[in-house]
């Protein structure tokens, strides 16, 4: 049947194949987009990089240039202001698709893979098969593990995913690139307000770009919570001295 154009599925098994096919879309567009706006991401890089190398030549051979030493600020700034804008969005585009990550893991559990045919022994014992459900295992498993610290447990789990190590070049480009601006030729002076106002704007923006799924999964859940609350009675409740005398009465009223 259709309602508005969207076709309806009328059995549990299409209900099925229609959530897969919701998720597996969700999650092949977003996957594709992010490893497309990292490509882009490099050869923008690139090309800034090569343009402040040219900056540095001309400055070698025309030096006490003021001209060359601005760009010589101003071009690494650029490149520092647009890793920040693109980790936010890198950011963003990981939220979305952990969103799909999140609905296939638990197909994979619940009936993709789900059953003893889905295990395999090995040297270290049994493991069983699958995707995406291996890996949230495996990171459920050493986040349990106490005697792990933060960094071991970055360097066990976090260094086998796209997202820690995109990450980490986004941030040592920002860096990168601030130094560059801030190491400029002293006749550019002028700018380095500029360049402590353009570094402190990245730090800010870049960590609230980081913090926010974890902010908006806390709004989500309130919101959640609030929407699946019981509704309150609007009535006042009745004091206890009220609900005596109506008792009173209603005896009285018995007699």
């Amino acid at each position: 049947m259709a309602v508005t154009g969207i076709v309806v599925p009328e059995t549990p098994d299409k209900v099925a194949e229609l959530q897969f096919q919701y998720a597996w879309e969700h999650f092949k567009f977003h996957a594709e987009q992010r490893m497309k706006m990292f490509d882009f991401f490099l050869i923008v890089a690139g090309g800034i990089l090569a343009a402040w190398g040219v900056i540095v030549n001309l400055h070698n051979s025309i030096p006490a240039n003021p001209e060359i030493d601005i760009a010589g600020v101003l071009i690494p700034a650029f490149g520092a202001i647009y890793s920040t804008f693109f980790l936010a969005l890198d950011t963003r585009n990981t939220q979305l698709l952990e969103m799909s990550e999140n609905v296939l893991t638990k197909m994979e559990e619940a009936w993709i893979y789900s059953g003893s045919a889905w295990r395999r022994s090995t040297e270290y014992g049994e493991v069983r098969l699958g995707i995406l459900y291996r890996e949230e295992l495996l990171k459920k498993h050493v986040k349990k593990k106490r005697n792990y610290c933060a960094f071991q447990k970055i360097l066990f789990v976090d260094n086998i995913k796209h997202k820690t190590a995109i990450r980490a070049i986004l941030i040592i480009s920002i860096a990168g690139f601030w130094f560059l601006a801030a190491s400029a030729s002293p006749a550019a002076g002028m700018l380095r307000s500029f360049v402590f106002a353009g570094a402190v704007f990245s730090a800010v923006w870049g960590i609230g770009a980081l913090y926010s799924p974890v902010r908006d999964l806390k709004r989500e859940a309130a919101a959640w919570a609030a929407r699946h609350e019981t509704p309150k009675d609007p009535r006042p409740s009745a004091s206890p001295r009220s609900r005596k005398s109506s008792s009173s009465r209603a005896r009285r009223g018995k007699r």
